[in-house]
Formats: structure tokens, sequence, C-alpha cells
């Protein structure tokens, strides 16, 4: 009998971690007047004409809520040379618009859908 419970709460354990893990982070991709925000799997990449600035994020970039994106590298060159830069911006999730505050001004993307 104790072989089959170890068995059911083994069996139940794999499927709760299953559950939660399926339950991260979503692909989001939002356009505005600063170009394109990209947050896919654990990067954001934001490109803007020539320039291009990748780093990574928390939050989900697909709900509503609070983003924290870092950027750890910058290109001004359309992507052929990337320098180092760290640069930590907070932004925020609210019905698909996402608001980045930049130079103490808010800028807003709107979500592609």
């Amino acid at each position: 009998m104790n072989k089959i419970k170890f068995f059911a709460l083994t069996v139940l354990t794999v499927m709760m971690v299953a559950l939660v893990s399926c339950g991260g982070r979503q692909d989001a991709t939002y356009k505005g007047k600063l170009g394109t925000f990209e947050f896919k799997g654990d990067t954001v990449t934001w490109t803007d004409d020539d320039y291009v600035a990748k780093g990574s994020y928390t939050g989900n970039a697909a709900k509503n809520g609070k983003v924290n994106i870092t950027i750890n590298e910058e290109s001004k060159d359309g992507g052929k040379t990337f320098s180092d830069r760290m640069e930590i911006y907070k932004a925020s999730v609210e019905d698909g618009v996402l608001t980045i505050e930049l130079d103490g001004y808010p800028f807003h993307w709107s979500i592609v859908k």
C-alpha cells in the first residue's frame, strides 16, 4: 500500500510542476512612436530604425502588470555591431498598452496582435 501512495504522490507532484510551468511568460510585441519592443522567451529586443537594444525582463509582458526591462547591449548600426550598455526601465502593461517612462515622460506602445 505504501508503494501505491508513493507512486500517486509522485504523479501528483509531476503534474503540479507541469501545470505551474505552463503558466509562465507569453511572447508579446508592441509598436509605437519610438519603435518596436519584442518580448520573446526571456529576452527583450527594442528596435527603432538603425537602433537595436537587447536585454532581459521580469514580469509577463503579455498581461496587465509591471514589467522591468534591463538593456544589456545596443547597436546603432542596425545590429551589425553591439556595445555594452546597462539601462533599467520600469514599465507597465495595461489593456494592451506598454508604458515606459523615458527622461521623465511616459511613452506608449500598442500590442501587435
